[in-house]
């Protein structure tokens, strides 16, 4: 069947969703309005929700983040790390709950907020002022090359975790602790989701993930860990289990 992709700040866009044909799905990215969702269930309109944590929809398809940067940590604290510092643009939903995530983990570090623009900066700052700091976690498609010449610059050495949130993350394999998954696969998984959602209106409210697995960096290349759709036991959101 054909697929609309619309942005939410496009002109109407409720009006078209609502008023698509009546054999529609929706599949909502990183947006939970409360007025789309009473137009949905109003309608009968079956949807899900993907990428972000839902608060509101039942069936929900995201990144596995709270699971990635538990055992993304766990990897770099076996292989020596004491002090872990989280790095990310914290104005981004993704990088201020996996934040979260890592504060409740129990990890010894910090969290800071960094831009493009100063993260070098933030980095220098940090090694220079948190001496024990051993490791650090930069989330993000670009942050993580930003803060290279400044971790290389660093006078000790210093872990560094990453996630694949694009494929040139994988670059960094040598160098650094990667969280690796398939983005693809979290709409492969929306798709199926939304099927399942269309054809039984009793579907018990469910969250899933795409698979992961922490790598390592070279040295340690065939002994990737693989921890593949690990979900630690968290908190149930509107009967939802984890």
């Amino acid at each position: 069947s054909p697929t609309r992709i619309i942005r939410h700040s496009a002109p109407g866009f409720t009006d078209q969703v609502l008023n698509g044909p009546a054999d529609q799905g929706v599949i909502l990215l990183s947006d939970e309005s409360p007025e789309m969702l009473a137009h949905l269930r109003e309608r009968r309109i079956p949807h899900v929700l993907g990428l972000i944590e839902a608060r509101h929809v039942l069936y929900n398809v995201m990144l596995n983040y709270r699971g990635m940067v538990t055992e993304l940590a766990a990897a770099m604290r076996r292989d020596g790390a004491r002090h872990i510092i989280f790095l990310g643009s914290l104005h981004q939903p993704s990088h201020r709950f996996t934040a979260e995530c890592f504060k409740e983990s129990g990890m010894r570090g910090e969290v800071v907020d960094v831009t493009d623009e100063n993260i070098r900066e933030q980095i220098t700052m940090l090694l220079q002022t948190v001496p024990d700091c051993d490791a650090m976690i930069v989330m993000g498609g670009g942050l993580p090359f930003r803060a290279l010449p400044a971790l290389l610059k660093s006078e000790r050495p210093v872990m560094l975790g990453v996630f694949t949130e694009n494929p040139a993350i994988r670059e960094l394999r040598g160098f650094a602790y990667i969280a690796d998954y398939r983005i693809r696969e979290c709409g492969e998984l929306l798709f199926k989701l939304l099927y399942e959602t269309a054809v039984d209106r009793h579907l018990p409210p469910t969250t899933r993930f795409p698979e992961f697995q922490i790598l390592k960096p070279a040295g340690d290349r065939d002994k990737a860990e693989n921890q593949a759709d690990r979900r630690p036991p968290a908190p149930a959101t509107n009967g939802r289990s984890y």
